[in-house]
């Protein structure tokens, strides 16, 4: 009995190990799929910040990267400057 139940136990512990972990992006990511909703030809890229309340950006800041918001959902529009954080 107590050979299953370490054997159990075991098992759980490694699915956990293998599973992908959930974590917040800390710099901006690129969505290509949702560049068409970006008219102004100076920023003809769509990207996500991470802000932990919706409002304070870290570490990248939208605004100083001269983008500008697209819709609510915190998408920005941005100029074609890749940065070496992109995703």
């Amino acid at each position: 009995m107590r050979a299953a139940l370490l054997a159990a136990t075991a098992l759980v512990a490694m699915a956990g190990a293998c599973g992908k972990s959930v974590t917040t992006p800390s710099h901006r990511e690129r969505d290509t799929s949702r560049d068409g909703g970006c008219s102004d030809p100076g920023k003809p890229h769509a990207y996500f910040y991470a802000a932990e309340d919706r409002t304070h950006y870290t570490p990248d800041d939208p605004f100083k990267d001269g983008c500008a918001l697209l819709v609510a959902d915190h998408l920005f529009c941005c100029p074609a400057a890749p940065r070496p954080t992109d995703r």
